[in-house]
């Protein structure tokens, strides 16, 4: 009899919670985890979102992408990498992207929402990083048969300057 009374409460709780998916899916924002596959995104985020004040979306992109980075900088480096590097892309759509060095995404996300685009295109591929040396800064070079010359009026100047000893 319990069973009989507690099912259509299921039921309704059910629809309840499936109403309430289908309201919340409208106007949510998609993660990066959703169309993130393999160490490569490449998605249009809109720039306004009903029921969101405009610097709440603009906030929310760019936490995603900095979670997304984060998210792929933490997994296991292969053998003989150094680190992770991202060629990324922006731009107001997928033809008109620029490369983006990893450091400007969040200032490209700005800039896109200053310039009133609809959505902003953002790639990012991940690719193993390898260092480098700086090389090392060449030592000046003097030739051995040059004079040097000293300027008379600096060499009293630098008399003047210095205490007598008595």
């Amino acid at each position: 009899m319990t069973d009989r009374l507690a099912e259509p409460f299921c039921r309704r709780f059910l629809a309840a919670a499936m109403e309430q998916r289908a309201v919340r899916g409208s106007c949510r924002l998609t993660s990066l985890r959703e169309t993130a596959t393999r160490g490569a995104v490449k998605k249009i985020f809109p720039l306004s979102a009903p029921n969101h004040q405009p610097p709440r979306v603009i906030e929310s992109i760019k936490s995603e992408v900095r979670k997304y980075l984060k998210r792929e900088r933490r997994k296991k480096l292969p053998e003989d990498v150094d680190f992770w590097d991202f060629d990324c892309r922006t731009g107001q759509d997928e033809a008109s992207a620029a490369v983006t060095h990893v450091s400007e995404l969040v200032t490209a996300v700005d800039n896109g929402a200053k310039a009133d685009w609809a959505g902003i295109y953002i790639e990012i591929l991940a690719k193993p990083g390898h260092r480098t040396r700086k090389p090392a800064p060449p030592a000046p070079v003097t030739p051995p048969d040059a004079e040097i010359v000293v300027d008379e009026d600096s060499a009293v100047a630098d008399a003047a300057d210095t205490p007598a000893e008595a």
